[in-house]
């Protein structure tokens, strides 16, 4: 979530650093942040709180215009037998990692880096780092 923060003079010279770069990857992003969904034993949560619509769950604030690095996981039980879906609400993002011992014909169908979504599937054998830039000041959900 994004809570109301103006930075717009601190950050013009880095949109314009933002829109020299061809691709996200080739930037160095300005935060990281982690969002893991699940446990061992199933439970519906997001970074360790219970979810049921309850944005505590994922609240971080985020600067605008600032290059925000995600990374993905989830740890409903090991492999790729629960799979836990994730969107981006807003804006697409671009994968630059990826982590599990995918073959490249499996990469084609859940995201390799490089590639410009906004959505995956998350497994426990199956987590992303994800690069975006938050498109606006205010309340902002990405979830799962």
């Amino acid at each position: 979530m994004h809570t109301k923060r103006d930075h717009a003079s601190s950050n013009d010279t880095r949109s314009l650093q933002l829109s020299r770069a061809t691709t996200r990857r080739e930037a160095t992003p300005d935060e990281h942040y982690r969002v893991h969904f699940g446990n061992a034993a199933g439970d519906n949560v997001v970074n360790g709180v219970p979810w049921a619509g309850d944005a505590r769950a994922i609240m971080h604030a985020m600067p605008a215009r600032s290059l925000q690095e995600w990374t993905l996981s989830a740890e409903e039980s090991p492999g790729l037998r629960h799979l836990h879906p994730y969107h981006h609400h807003g804006t697409h993002f671009q994968i630059v990692a990826v982590g599990g011992d995918l073959t490249p014909e499996a990469r084609a169908l859940v995201g390799d880096v490089g590639d410009f979504r906004d959505s995956l599937m998350l497994a426990f054998d199956l987590n992303f780092t994800i690069r975006f830039v938050p498109p606006w000041i205010g309340r902002w959900v990405g979830g799962g």
